[in-house]
């Protein structure tokens, strides 16, 4: 018996030493992220390519269609009782290298607290008219283009007692190419 108990207390040390070799092998491969932060307005560099927010508004659903003349009814019977409201951000991308670079702008979503949302690719549509190449746009040396993207957001999303729950919330911009995390604060 106690043979059984000596060699199990063994193999469970030897699985133990195994499991932290593994554990230090996996983050000397994957090293812990870097976080940078930015405002509205600055510029951000990434790699061949920098971008800049330099417009961020919340404003109610039927007002964005207003503002950005689409034909796009799919949340029209949701509006009153759900309270939605579109965060419109706009980003101009620009090449900073010497080669054609293809950014991935639909990585970029929006977030407030614990809420996060990405780009609605139904609306996106409906504001543009070949919304493939402008969520993943093919910037050629030197070439800038501005974007608008729109993230729907959804007033239950937040909790709130009284009033608008989207006043006085801190919105950033989070754009994540491993090991890099961008924050760009928004408000």
């Amino acid at each position: 018996m106690k043979i059984v108990r000596r060699v199990s207390f063994c193999l469970a040390c030897i699985f133990t030493v195994i499991c932290m070799f593994f554990s230090i092998g996996i983050n000397m491969k994957y090293p812990k992220s870097e976080i940078f932060t930015y405002d509205l307005n600055q510029e951000v560099e990434i790699s061949d390519y920098s971008f800049i927010v330099d417009n961020f508004e919340v404003v109610d659903y039927f007002d964005f269609k207003e503002i950005y003349d689409i034909d796009y009814s799919r949340l029209d019977k949701y509006v009153e009782k759900e309270n939605i409201k579109v965060a419109a951000v706009t980003v101009v991308v620009e090449n900073t290298g010497m080669e054609d670079i293809v950014p991935q702008i639909y990585q970029l979503t929006i977030c407030s607290g614990t809420y996060s949302n990405g780009v609605d690719l139904d609306v996106f549509k409906a504001m543009n008219n070949d919304s493939s190449a402008m969520l993943a746009p093919l910037l050629r040396a030197g070439e800038s283009i501005r974007i608008v993207l729109p993230y729907v957001i959804y007033g239950t999303s937040f909790q709130c007692d009284e009033g608008d729950p989207f006043m006085n919330r801190d919105f950033d911009l989070i754009f994540s190419i491993y090991p890099q995390k961008i924050y760009v604060n928004l408000t």
